[in-house]
Protein backbone atom coordinates (compact mmCIF):
# COMPACT_ATOMS: atom_id res chain seq x y z
CA UNK A 1 0.00 0.00 0.00
CA UNK A 2 1.01 3.47 -1.16
CA UNK A 3 0.71 7.10 0.19
CA UNK A 4 0.94 9.68 -2.03
CA UNK A 5 2.59 12.99 -1.63
CA UNK A 6 2.26 16.33 -3.82
CA UNK A 7 3.17 19.56 -4.11
CA UNK A 8 1.93 22.19 -6.32
CA UNK A 9 3.26 25.41 -6.74
CA UNK A 10 1.09 27.94 -8.80
CA UNK A 11 1.83 31.40 -9.99
CA UNK A 12 -0.87 33.64 -11.60
CA UNK A 13 -2.87 30.65 -11.73
CA UNK A 14 -0.23 28.52 -13.69
CA UNK A 15 1.38 25.66 -12.62
CA UNK A 16 5.20 25.74 -12.27
CA UNK A 17 6.20 22.95 -10.50
CA UNK A 18 4.30 19.82 -10.27
CA UNK A 19 5.54 17.43 -7.91
CA UNK A 20 4.66 14.21 -6.29
CA UNK A 21 5.69 11.16 -4.98
CA UNK A 22 4.73 7.24 -3.52
CA UNK A 23 5.86 6.30 -0.23
CA UNK A 24 5.09 3.13 1.23
CA UNK A 25 2.81 3.44 4.03
CA UNK A 26 4.56 1.71 6.32
CA UNK A 27 7.37 4.76 6.03
CA UNK A 28 4.12 7.02 7.09
CA UNK A 29 3.44 8.10 10.05
CA UNK A 30 0.15 10.15 11.28
CA UNK A 31 -0.99 10.98 14.62
CA UNK A 32 -4.40 10.39 15.89
CA UNK A 33 -3.71 13.14 18.91
CA UNK A 34 -2.74 16.13 16.67
CA UNK A 35 -1.84 17.45 13.11
CA UNK A 36 1.38 15.40 12.62
CA UNK A 37 2.31 13.63 9.92
CA UNK A 38 6.03 11.97 9.68
CA UNK A 39 7.62 10.44 6.30
CA UNK A 40 10.37 8.63 6.44
CA UNK A 41 11.34 9.63 9.71
CA UNK A 42 11.09 13.55 8.27
CA UNK A 43 7.95 15.95 9.74
CA UNK A 44 6.15 17.18 7.28
CA UNK A 45 3.10 18.18 9.05
CA UNK A 46 3.87 19.59 12.55
CA UNK A 47 -0.04 21.38 14.19
CA UNK A 48 -0.59 22.64 17.81
CA UNK A 49 -3.29 24.20 19.15
CA UNK A 50 -1.67 27.36 21.06
CA UNK A 51 -3.44 30.26 22.88
CA UNK A 52 -3.95 32.59 19.30
CA UNK A 53 -5.40 29.41 17.41
CA UNK A 54 -4.30 26.45 15.55
CA UNK A 55 -0.72 26.84 14.12
CA UNK A 56 0.64 24.74 11.45
CA UNK A 57 4.26 24.12 10.00
CA UNK A 58 3.96 22.19 6.80
CA UNK A 59 7.82 21.27 5.10
CA UNK A 60 7.84 19.77 2.31
CA UNK A 61 10.68 18.99 0.45
CA UNK A 62 9.88 16.94 -3.40
CA UNK A 63 12.23 17.12 -6.37
CA UNK A 64 13.24 20.79 -7.24
CA UNK A 65 10.44 22.03 -5.24
CA UNK A 66 10.54 22.83 -1.56
CA UNK A 67 7.64 24.63 0.96
CA UNK A 68 8.24 25.52 4.67
CA UNK A 69 5.46 27.22 5.57
CA UNK A 70 3.99 28.18 8.77
CA UNK A 71 0.07 28.70 9.23
CA UNK A 72 -1.55 30.75 12.15
CA UNK A 73 -5.21 30.33 11.94
CA UNK A 74 -7.25 33.39 12.27
CA UNK A 75 -10.44 31.96 12.54
CA UNK A 76 -12.20 28.56 13.71
CA UNK A 77 -12.22 25.34 11.44
CA UNK A 78 -14.88 22.84 10.60
CA UNK A 79 -16.12 19.89 8.73
CA UNK A 80 -17.87 18.70 5.90
CA UNK A 81 -18.71 15.59 4.07
CA UNK A 82 -17.85 15.39 0.44
CA UNK A 83 -19.61 12.44 -1.48
CA UNK A 84 -17.40 9.20 -1.10
CA UNK A 85 -14.77 11.05 1.83
CA UNK A 86 -14.49 12.72 4.75
CA UNK A 87 -13.72 16.16 4.65
CA UNK A 88 -12.16 19.09 7.25
CA UNK A 89 -10.96 22.55 7.01
CA UNK A 90 -8.46 22.83 10.20
CA UNK A 91 -7.50 26.26 8.82
CA UNK A 92 -10.52 28.00 6.69
CA UNK A 93 -8.20 31.41 6.68
CA UNK A 94 -4.87 32.10 8.02
CA UNK A 95 -1.78 34.27 8.22
CA UNK A 96 0.76 32.35 6.43
CA UNK A 97 4.70 32.48 6.25
CA UNK A 98 7.72 31.08 4.91
CA UNK A 99 9.60 30.15 2.05
CA UNK A 100 9.17 28.64 -1.43
CA UNK A 101 11.84 27.35 -3.43
CA UNK A 102 11.31 26.04 -7.12
CA UNK A 103 14.30 25.17 -9.09
CA UNK A 104 16.98 27.71 -8.27
CA UNK A 105 14.65 30.68 -7.44
CA UNK A 106 13.45 31.22 -3.92
CA UNK A 107 10.31 33.25 -2.20
CA UNK A 108 9.44 34.65 0.83
CA UNK A 109 6.35 34.31 1.48
CA UNK A 110 3.90 36.78 3.79
CA UNK A 111 0.15 36.08 3.20
CA UNK A 112 -3.01 34.49 3.67
CA UNK A 113 -3.66 31.11 3.53
CA UNK A 114 -6.03 28.34 3.98
CA UNK A 115 -5.31 24.35 4.71
CA UNK A 116 -7.86 22.04 4.40
CA UNK A 117 -7.83 17.76 4.51
CA UNK A 118 -9.56 14.63 3.02
CA UNK A 119 -9.54 11.31 3.72
CA UNK A 120 -11.08 8.14 2.86
CA UNK A 121 -11.21 8.80 -0.73
CA UNK A 122 -13.03 6.24 -3.06
CA UNK A 123 -12.46 5.81 -6.22
CA UNK A 124 -16.04 7.40 -6.74
CA UNK A 125 -14.61 10.99 -5.46
CA UNK A 126 -11.74 10.84 -7.86
CA UNK A 127 -13.79 9.51 -10.84
CA UNK A 128 -16.59 11.89 -9.55
CA UNK A 129 -14.29 15.27 -9.92
CA UNK A 130 -14.67 16.12 -6.40
CA UNK A 131 -10.73 16.29 -5.60
CA UNK A 132 -9.62 18.05 -2.69
CA UNK A 133 -7.13 20.72 -2.03
CA UNK A 134 -4.22 20.18 1.05
CA UNK A 135 -3.41 23.83 0.82
CA UNK A 136 -3.68 27.15 -0.92
CA UNK A 137 -1.91 30.37 -0.15
CA UNK A 138 -2.71 34.15 -1.59
CA UNK A 139 -0.35 36.69 -1.22
CA UNK A 140 0.19 39.81 -2.85
CA UNK A 141 3.51 40.19 -1.33
CA UNK A 142 5.88 37.18 -2.58
CA UNK A 143 9.36 38.97 -2.31
CA UNK A 144 11.32 37.16 -5.50
CA UNK A 145 9.49 36.30 -8.80
CA UNK A 146 8.99 32.60 -9.85
CA UNK A 147 7.88 31.99 -13.42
Amino acid sequence: MFQLIRLDIYNNGRLVSHQRKFILFKKVEISNEKPSIIVSNKKIIDGEETNKGLRYIVDVALGDTYANLQFRGTNNGFKGRVPGSNWVVMLPKAEVTGEIKVKEKKLLVKGIGYHDHNWGITPCTILNNYGWIWGKLYSKKLYGYMG
